[in-house]
């Protein structure tokens, strides 16, 4: 707004613009930022040291589940690793997925090795914040070291607001990882540090 005198009289001069296609501009760029997702069958080497029928059958009926969820999301899906799955996304699919819990997770501990009432379970490690792919990427792993460390059967997503948890209502066998071993002996050797005695 301007204020200005015209022959003697006080006038406010307010120009204003149609900003609504920049605003729809907006609102779709964040909808369709791309979201990346570590997705891994966590328990399936504990489970054999218990149950002795392959796992091979039940971690494809798993894998099959985790692949009919990802064309749910219209995900690119990728697997880098044997049981282990790379996942790309857009944002506004995850935010669904917020709402539901993640129910994947439920979908996933439906399935159970053999005859026994022990569940497949499923860690994830999500980021849809970085500047670039290459953050992203390493936020969602990062948070899936989170997830396992805290014992798998859950989500562990990297948003705006910090480190998100969803999941993790199954007991899980303790696991030793060379992740948790690192952390633990970083946080002990920081406690020695301290310590005066």
């Amino acid at each position: 707004s301007f204020e200005m005198r015209v022959a003697g009289k006080p006038y406010c001069l307010s120009i204003l613009t149609d900003a609504t296609d920049l605003w729809a501009l907006r609102e779709r760029l964040e909808a369709e930022t791309p979201a990346v997702a570590y997705v891994t069958l966590d328990n399936l080497d504990e489970l054999a040291q218990y149950v002795r029928v392959s796992s091979r059958e039940a971690a494809t009926e798993a894998e099959n589940v985790i692949k009919h969820w990802a064309q749910e999301l219209d995900a690119l899906m990728c697997e880098y690793e044997r049981d282990k799955f790379l996942l790309v996304f857009e944002k506004q699919k995850l935010l669904t997925c917020i709402e539901n819990r993640f129910d994947i997770l439920e979908q996933v501990r439906e399935i159970k090795l053999g005859d026994s009432s022990m569940p497949i379970t499923v860690s994830m490690g999500i980021s849809c914040i970085g500047n670039s792919m290459i953050e992203r990427e390493h936020n969602a792993r990062t948070a899936l070291d989170m997830a396992l460390q805290r014992g798998g059967d859950q989500v562990a997503l990297r948003g705006e607001n910090g480190l998100e948890f969803f999941g993790g209502r199954t007991k899980n066998i303790q696991k030793r990882t060379k992740v948790m071993a690192r952390v633990i002996a970083g946080q002990l050797a920081s406690l020695i540090a301290r310590s005066g005695n």
